[in-house]
């Protein structure tokens, strides 16, 4: 626990009142600024530039690395009924026209990237007819003009940020697919693209003119805004508090003895994905404790994910990153744009094994006190306090981002977005009557049935929690019914990794190998073979040894060990002959 939490955990309930309402007050003086609208072209007629996000920054760089890697949100839609495909176009074209996001461009001036705001034009909607094929084989073709849609890239200094391809299967059924570059939009711009092509369609087929609320401001006044506050101060004060918050961080959950060691198959990170559906009960017994508590769903949620890492790893200070859709300004609650921050780094404190009900007040003031700074760029926190948190948690409700035409059947199709996951990213559904567990991890680090054991545990420690949520967190129970059932002394994980062994050999193997790289650049001359080894390669496989044992598999370290038959030993071996190898 750093400096400001311990002062904030030994203030009087009074004193601790005192200071939320403080907090409030001041989030009320921000909300009382009003961002400014500002002209979109020069006295000489022509558009002005406007910077980037920290946001759009980082995936501008990113897109300039990986031309062909773009972040993207495909979401396809299996539409039965009559459809209006003269209102669906129309709609869509309203929604690019209302949120100049969407027909923004991006470009360099002077070597640094900026935004400029282009004039209404036509979604372009792409049609494909699928009726001339047989019907046992128009699913297949959908499925391979969705990936091949969602992988195809955006030209960011031409191309809308929204595009859309509809493919017609029989007469009355279609399948729609809508696409936007992260770059201009975030998840809750994905709410407000459903609620208003909804709101449009209906509104167009019955023959009424469309008529939305007008939109304050737009997304390119907003980040002006924003730049200009942390130019006068707003900097320094979100500094000072992660500064303090993050002093000292953990790297990484430590491997528990005991475990085996993990050497993977495979390098780089592979996204793979489960999802476990809980009971109807269980969140509704959650929704009480949430309220008997005075905390949201997503502070319990995540209570528990913490819980659960501890639990494993018998850490007591975690560190879990999540997304805020920095959207605390009522005029840019309804706006498209690339508002999330993608790294949100809550520090929990879970040391003198508290009582469920503690950790959750714990979790609580960790929450709204980072949410309270979360408007620090991502770009600044990386490059000042290098961290890196790849253990996340997020809370999607998706009753926000449901699709109603009226006269049409509207099936969402999931879609597989790819992409990579570093380690573990834990996604909790909240559906009207039900909530889902779904954990995004590392394929080259987990094998499958420990991710399913680890979605075991979470509804076993749920369940125990709302069960009784006063007793101490080491009593929480994780077992399920089956394995409260196993003969004693059973092993419990076997042979699948153990999430908190991968995590810390994830990080030091990787902190190991650069160290490797940085001595062979200093002196080349020690990294070529001389008679029996290899003696820089030699070094770096024995100090990685001696942290993991016996880590390393024969394959990869005889290579560098066995005599070659060209070399004599090192003192028989003329100089000039060891040049070669560099």
């Amino acid at each position: 626990m750093n400096d400001r939490a311990r002062r904030i955990a030994n203030l009087s309930p009074e004193k601790r009142r005192l200071l939320e309402s403080m907090l409030q007050e001041r989030a009320q003086e921000r909300t009382d600024e009003v961002i400014p609208t500002l002209p979109r072209y020069s006295e000489s007629g022509q558009p002005r530039v406007f910077p980037l996000s920290s946001t759009q920054r980082l995936m501008w760089f990113n897109v300039q690395r990986h031309p062909r890697v773009h972040k993207l949100s495909p979401r396809a839609m299996r539409l039965r009924g009559p459809l209006d495909v003269a209102a669906l176009e129309a709609s869509l074209h309203e929604i690019c026209t209302r949120h100049e996001a969407l027909r923004t461009t991006f470009t360099t001036r002077d070597g640094e990237p900026v935004q400029i705001v282009g004039p209404p034009r036509p979604v372009p909607l792409t049609r494909v007819d699928l009726r001339e094929l047989p019907p046992e084989e128009r699913e297949a073709e959908v499925s391979r003009l969705i990936v091949r849609e969602s992988r195809r890239p955006f030209d960011l200094s031409r191309d809308l940020m929204l595009r859309a391809a509809l493919m017609r299967l029989d007469d009355e059924e279609h399948v729609l697919l809508l696409m936007m570059h992260h770059i201009a939009s975030d998840g809750e711009s994905l709410g407000v693209l459903f609620g208003e092509l909804s709101a449009l369609y209906n509104t167009l087929r019955a023959g009424r003119q469309a008529c939305l609320p007008e939109l304050p401001v737009q997304y390119v006044d907003y980040v002006v805004w924003q730049w200009q506050r942390l130019r006068d101060g707003e900097l320094q004060r979100l500094m000072g508090y992660w500064k303090d918050q993050l002093a000292d961080a953990p790297l990484a959950l430590h491997m528990p003895a005991g475990q085996r060691p993990l050497w993977p198959s495979r390098t780089g990170s592979r996204r793979a994905r489960q999802e476990l559906r809980m009971p109807a009960w269980l969140l509704h017994e959650l929704h009480v404790l949430c309220r008997r508590q005075n905390v949201t769903l997503f502070m319990t949620l995540l209570a528990s994910w913490a819980t659960l890492l501890h639990l494993y790893s018998g850490e007591e200070d975690i560190l879990i990153g999540t997304y805020t859709a920095n959207r605390s300004r009522p005029e840019v609650e309804r706006l498209i744009g690339c508002f999330t921050n993608f790294l949100l780094v809550l520090r929990h404190d879970l040391g003198g094994d508290p009582s469920f009900t503690e950790l959750l007040e714990r979790v609580r003031r960790t929450a709204l006190d980072a949410f309270s700074h979360s408007e620090l760029p991502e770009e600044i926190l990386l490059k000042e306090l290098y961290v890196h948190c790849d253990i996340v948690f997020t809370l999607q409700n998706t009753s926000l981002s449901s699709l109603e035409l009226d006269g049409l059947q509207v099936e969402r199709i999931k879609t597989d977005r790819g992409g990579s996951t570093q380690f573990l990213k834990l996604t909790m559904i909240q559906g009207d009557e039900n909530l889902t567990a779904r954990l995004d991890y590392n394929s080259n680090i987990f094998e499958a049935a420990t991710i399913q054991r680890m979605l075991g545990d979470l509804q076993s420690l749920l369940e125990g929690i709302v069960a009784d949520p006063d007793q101490r967190i080491s009593g929480l129970p994780l077992l399920t019914e089956a394995e409260q059932l196993a003969p004693a002394g059973a092993q419990r994980w076997g042979s699948p990794v153990h999430p908190a062994q991968a995590r810390s050999w994830s990080i030091r193997f990787r902190k190991r190998f650069r160290w490797g790289l940085r001595h062979a650049r200093r002196g080349a001359g020690r990294f070529v073979r001389a008679g029996q080894a290899w003696p820089l390669v030699g070094s770096l496989f024995a100090r990685i040894e001696r942290v993991f044992g016996r880590l390393l598999p024969p394959m990869v370290t005889e290579p560098f060990r066995m005599p070659s038959a060209g070399l004599q030993s090192g003192s028989d071996q003329p100089r000039g002959d060891s040049s070669r190898g560099k």
